[in-house]
């Protein structure tokens, strides 16, 4: 064989490669998230979402219809996707009708009416689309705002991170401080007790966890436990069945649990088998909460399948360890897990060993 019939064989073998790879490419993508979905147990893989380049802060599932999500970005507003984020399109709005303030750092939907949505951004306060972000209108002063909890489709709290609670009983026409005497305005997140809604978590910049049983009318310490210095409480996660357990994820310190029926409440560290105590999110599955996920800066995500006894980690081809937001869309059997990192969205659900594309969805 000469040279020049060796290069032709060369050419054509990658010719060959390159159409195979766009085929797998291609299944992958039309191939319907069902199709994924049907699964060895406790197999996991994770698929990259798009939105590459992007900080993604916030993510957020339509609870009408879990193939419409939406993410918050760092740089660019929100996105949507409407096929489980196979594809995305900006939901900015435009005009005077538009998201004039594109930092999120948090995104919520209101579960009664799901075209309802809200967003709070860095230094442009909540903004608020009745039409599924396709027009927003700015609904509080420019605040630093980091969590939201709904009470209901009425009564929402944000927490912000220079003026403490805010708290609004008329959908956003109108907001007030909800600190009683809080002193420590610097709020990192928020959770709602789903069984008592007078009660409500803040997890803060210095102070530890507050609680409030009266809407924000008065709060206290309920720190009893954690470490000194007090950590940041970046993340507070609650169980839905039970109340009484609450979780809150520290970036230096791990994960720590409060069970009101052992200990009095005081809170205990739970970090057996993570590799990094940097937990930036938490999330707690909706149908089975024994079931938590822990988003982490530097370790990508872990799976704690007995209320944080024990954790393992879930990073088989997540190519950013650095999660900045969790979503779980729950819908018995099956279990998708959506991870916002500092470059786009991933998707993870059961997955066989054997990854070859499903056959027929072409």
């Amino acid at each position: 064989m000469n040279l020049r019939q060796f290069l032709r064989c060369e050419m054509v073998q990658k010719l060959v490669c390159l159409s195979m790879t766009v085929m797998v490419l291609s299944c992958l993508l039309l191939a319907p998230l069902s199709a994924w979905a049907v699964a060895a147990p406790g197999d996991w893989r994770w698929y990259g979402l798009g939105l590459n380049g992007e900080s993604v802060l916030a993510l957020a599932i339509d609870p009408a219809n879990a193939s419409i999500l939406y993410a918050g970005t760092e740089k660019s507003g929100v996105y949507k996707s409407g096929d489980g984020g196979i594809t995305w399109s900006s939901a900015n709005g435009s005009g005077n009708g538009g998201l004039t303030n594109l930092s999120v750092k948090t995104l919520t939907i209101d579960s009664a009416n799901s075209t309802t949505l809200y967003v709070g951004t860095w230094g442009g306060g909540v903004f608020k689309s009745i039409d599924s972000g396709g027009h927003w209108s700015s609904v509080t002063a420019n605040y630093l705002v980091t969590a939201f909890e709904l009470a209901s489709s009425s009564t929402l709290y944000a927490g912000t991170l220079n003026s403490g609670v805010y708290k609004s009983i008329n959908s956003s026409v109108a907001w007030n401080a909800a600190n009683g005497a809080m002193t420590f305005p610097y709020i990192w997140s928020l959770a709602l007790d789903p069984l008592t809604p007078a009660t409500l978590y803040a997890g803060t910049v210095n102070s530890g966890v507050q609680k409030s049983i009266n809407s924000g009318g008065s709060w206290s310490a309920i720190n009893s436990g954690l470490p000194t210095p007090l950590p940041e409480i970046r993340s507070l996660a609650i169980d839905p069945v039970s109340p009484g357990l609450l979780y809150a994820g520290t970036p230096l310190a791990g994960i720590y649990k409060s069970d009101k029926n052992v200990n009095g409440g005081a809170w205990s560290p739970v970090n057996n088998g993570l590799t990094t105590l940097k937990v930036s999110r938490l999330a707690i599955d909706p149908i089975s909460p024994a079931i938590i996920y822990a988003g982490t800066l530097g370790g990508g995500v872990f799976k704690s399948s007995g209320s944080g006894a024990i954790w393992e980690s879930l990073n088989v081809t997540l190519t950013n360890p650095n999660v900045t937001a969790l979503a779980i869309a729950r819908t018995a059997p099956s279990t998708t897990v959506y991870a916002g990192t500092g470059d786009g969205v991933f998707m993870m659900f059961q997955q066989p060993v054997d990854t070859t594309p499903p056959t027929g969805s072409m």
